[in-house]
C-alpha cells in the first residue's frame, strides 16, 4: 500500500469521533433514568437495572473510543515505518534534481492556490506589516501578497540565483527599489545560510511555495536560522508539503515535492522556542510561528532615505544626500564610523561592495572584522572624507530611526 493511501486513511480517521454521540446517548440515558427515578410508581428493581445498563453503555462507549485511537495509533505506527524511504528520496530528489534546476524551470514551476485561501493569506500577512521593523521575504517570486509587505522597512528579497530575484525588480518604481535588499543564499554549505546578515533584527520573514521543494533537513536548518534573526516577538510565516495531508504525499510520490511531515515541522518550532500562531491546511498549508517576546522598536518616524552605488555617489549632486546632522558637526568621520552598529555596516559593505566571509567568528559575522573589511576597502577606493562622512551619517540615521 502506498504511503498516500495510509496517510489519507489516517486523514478519514481523524474526522471520526464517538465524543458526539457518546455526549448525546448519556444525556439521553440520564433523562430516562430520572423519570424513572422521579416517579411516584416504583417496580422492583427497574431502577437499579437501568443504572446498570447505563453504566454498562458509558464504559462500553468509552472503550470505543480507545479503540478507535489504538487505530489511529497503529496507522501512524505504519505511516512512520514507510517514511524513511520517502525522506531519503526526497533528499536524492532535492540533492541530484531540484537543487541544479535552472532559474527559468524554478520560475515556471508553480503550485496552485485558490482564489479564497489567497485573500485570507493576504489578510494573514497585513498582520505582519509594520513599517517599524525590517522583513525578509525568501523566493518573493513565489510568494503570493509580497505587494502587501512593502511598508516593512527595509525590505529583503533572499534566493539561491540572482536571477531568481530579477523579476522583482519590475514590479516596483524605481524610487522604491531603493529601500528594497537583494541577497543570493547557498544551501547544504559549511557556512550558515544567512552568515552575512544581523541576528534578532527582522520583525518579520515570510516564505511561499519555497519549501514545498526543499527536504525536511534544509527546512529545519532555515527554521533555527531565522528563529536568530528575528527580534523577540518577530513572525516567520512559511508554507510547505505538509506531509500529514494526502495529497501532499501524492505530490511526493510523483517527484513534484519533498516530504516534509507537518508532525515533525511543528516539533521542531516547538523545540527551537518558536510559538506556534496559526497553521493552515488544506490544499495549500502553512505555519505561523513567533519568536517569543514583545516586538519593540526606537523608530520615532518612516526613514525615507535610499541606498546608492559608490558611483551614483561620486556622480550626484550634494542635494541628493541629506544634510550632516547638527549634532555630528563637531565629531570626527572616524567617531562616527566607529559607533555604527553591524546593520549599517552591512548596508555600507554592500553598496561599496565589500566581501565579508572572512569576517566571521564561529560561523558569525564579527563587527569588528566587518569594519575592517570596510576600511580596508575604503582606503583601496581613496573616498573623499566629506563624501564618506556623508554616507556614513546616512545609514546611521537609518539605523537609528
Amino acid at each position: 500500500m502506498k504511503l498516500s493511501d495510509l496517510v489519507g486513511y489516517l486523514n478519514t480517521l481523524d474526522t471520526l469521533s464517538v465524543q458526539a454521540t457518546a455526549t448525546e446517548t448519556i444525556g439521553e440515558l440520564k433523562k430516562i433514568v430520572k423519570i424513572v427515578q422521579d416517579s411516584r410508581v416504583q417496580v422492583p428493581d427497574s431502577l437499579a437495572s437501568l443504572h446498570e445498563s447505563k453504566s454498562r453503555v458509558e464504559k462500553f462507549l468509552g472503550q470505543f473510543d480507545q479503540n478507535l485511537q489504538q487505530l489511529r495509533d497503529s496507522v501512524q505506527d505504519l505511516i512512520v515505518q514507510q517514511e524513511s524511504v520517502y525522506f531519503a528520496d526526497s533528499t536524492d530528489l532535492y540533492q541530484n534534481n531540484m537543487k541544479n534546476d535552472t532559474p527559468e524551470h524554478i520560475l515556471s514551476r508553480q503550485l496552485s492556490i485558490e482564489t479564497l485561501t489567497r485573500l485570507f493569506l493576504q489578510s494573514r500577512l497585513q498582520l505582519y506589516t509594520d513599517w517599524h521593523y525590517p522583513g525578509m521575504v525568501i523566493r518573493p517570486a513565489h510568494s503570493p501578497g509580497v505587494d502587501d509587505l512593502v511598508a516593512l522597512d527595509p525590505l529583503y528579497f533572499v534566493d539561491t540565483n540572482p536571477d531568481l530575484l530579477e523579476p522583482m525588480r519590475s514590479q516596483f518604481t524605481e524610487e522604491y527599489q531603493r529601500r528594497l535588499r537583494y541577497y543570493v543564499v547557498k544551501e547544504y554549505t559549511t557556512d550558515p545560510i544567512f552568515w552575512n546578515l544581523p541576528k534578532q533584527q527582522f520583525g518579520f520573514v515570510y516564505s511561499f511555495h519555497y519549501f514545498n521543494f526543499k527536504p525536511l533537513e534544509i527546512v529545519k536548518q532555515y527554521m533555527t536560522e531565522v528563529f536568530g534573526l528575528l527580534r523577540p516577538g518577530g513572525s516567520f510565516v512559511f508554507s510547505y508539503n505538509n506531509c500529514d495531508q494526502q495529497g501532499a504525499v501524492s505530490l511526493v510520490e510523483h517527484h513534484f515535492c519533498c516530504y516534509t511531515p507537518g508532525r515533525l515541522v511543528r516539533e521542531h518550532a516547538l523545540i527551537l522556542g518558536y510559538e506556534i500562531t496559526y497553521e493552515h491546511n488544506n490544499s495549500t498549508s502553512w505555519i505561523e510561528l513567533k519568536k517569543p517576546g514583545v516586538l519593540t522598536s526606537i523608530r520615532g518616524g518612516q526613514a525615507l532615505a535610499g541606498i546608492f552605488r559608490k558611483e551614483d555617489i561620486d556622480a550626484a549632486p550634494l542635494t541628493i544626500i541629506d544634510a550632516t546632522p547638527p549634532e555630528s558637526v563637531d565629531r570626527s568621520t572616524k567617531d562616527i564610523y566607529n559607533e555604527l552598529e553591524l546593520m549599517a555596516l552591512i548596508e555600507i559593505a554592500a553598496i561599496l561592495p565589500v566581501d565579508l566571509k572572512d569576517a566571521t567568528t564561529k560561523g558569525q559575522l564579527n563587527i569588528k572584522k566587518v569594519r575592517r573589511e570596510i576600511s580596508t576597502k575604503i582606503e583601496a577606493m581613496g573616498l573623499s572624507d566629506e563624501k564618506l562622512r556623508r554616507l556614513i551619517i546616512r545609514f546611521n540615521k537609518r539605523t537609528d530611526t
